[in-house]
């Protein structure tokens, strides 16, 4: 669902907390246009007497105002409805260590480790582990956070060669993308990646591609643009031509990131996915080259059996 008062999960009357996660510019034409509106339908979650537990709006990519006004819309909604709000500030969380199998990391005076990879995980986590606080106790909530898997969310399915898929599908999800592999410096030492990529074309792909041009930090061997198997897709043509001018645009462009050199000549636009799939793993296999998967849940469920079936087959990855 799109989470907030229009979810299928808000028929429960009388839920023992509710959680309201990170708020970001995304599916604006139901949600609203502005972080406040998006706010206030969040906020629809919210029921009378009962606890909430909320991140901090203030982050990257969202205007300082924007911030303080959903805030606001979210502290009012909790007054109207007598419902205690806490806020879960950014820097009560601390990560200790990141690796390709996960991250620890301490929150108020204790260590924890999970698998998932991002500093938004660290985040969501946090705020778990906050709503938890009067239900569950210490130990069980640190074993149980060290099982929490996320499929498609910044996933190493495989680590040597790095395989990541990651959903990511607007400049939030994109900016967490790159974060992590600006963090992750041992990504910054492997051969040059394939990259494959499809998106929605009702997203804000220009602002996507501006965000990956920009702040591209790992060797890059090829971009494989493809058409996910969905009406809303874009074609991997228009794609294609979409990352162009996001290239010509980027600043980075021009020798500042070694890594981009010559960015524009190593697009290329394949329609099928699993064909594009099947060459880039082969691709990666022979030059034992990190895969990266990103711009749309869609693309990864229908592309993510092929890549696992050709790393099988590679054996480099084993079966469950």
């Amino acid at each position: 669902g799109l989470g907030g008062r229009l979810d299928s999960t808000n028929v429960i009357e009388k839920p023992e907390a509710c959680i309201i996660t990170a708020l970001g510019y995304d599916h604006t034409d139901r949600l609203g246009d502005t972080l406040g509106k998006i706010a206030a339908e969040k906020g629809g979650i919210i029921k009378e007497g009962v606890p909430v537990f909320a991140m901090d709006t203030h982050q990257r990519e969202v205007l300082s105002s924007d911030a303080e006004e959903a805030a606001k819309v979210l502290e009012n909604i909790a007054k109207e409805k007598h419902a205690p709000l806490t806020w879960l500030r950014r820097d009560e969380t601390v990560r200790s260590s990141q690796n390709l199998r996960g991250q620890c990391f301490s929150f108020r005076n204790k260590n924890y480790r999970i698998r998932m990879h991002g500093s938004y995980q660290l985040e969501n986590a946090s705020l778990a582990l906050l709503a938890m606080e009067n239900f569950v106790s210490q130990e069980a909530r640190q074993e149980g956070i060290s099982h929490v898997l996320w499929k498609g969310r910044l996933e190493a399915i495989c680590q040597d060669p790095p395989v990541i898929l990651d959903g990511a599908h607007n400049p939030q999800g994109v900016t967490s993308f790159v974060a992590f592999l600006e963090e992750m410096e041992v990504l910054k030492e492997e051969k040059p990646c394939e990259v494959i990529m499809g998106v929605m074309a009702d997203k804000d792909v220009t602002r996507m591609l501006d965000i990956l041009a920009d702040r591209w930090c790992v060797p890059l061997g090829r971009i494989t643009l493809v058409t996910p198997n969905q009406k809303r897709a874009m074609p991997a043509v228009d794609l294609r031509n979409a990352w162009d001018e996001a290239l010509r645009r980027s600043t980075e462009f021009y020798n500042l990131e070694s890594c981009m050199y010559n960015a524009r000549e190593k697009l290329i636009a394949v329609n099928d996915v699993e064909t594009a799939c099947r060459n880039a793993v082969a691709r990666a296999v022979r030059n034992h080259a990190p895969i990266y998967m990103i711009g749309s849940l869609y693309l990864l469920g229908e592309a993510r059996g092929v890549i696992e079936e050709e790393l099988r087959r590679n054996r480099l990855l084993r079966d469950k």
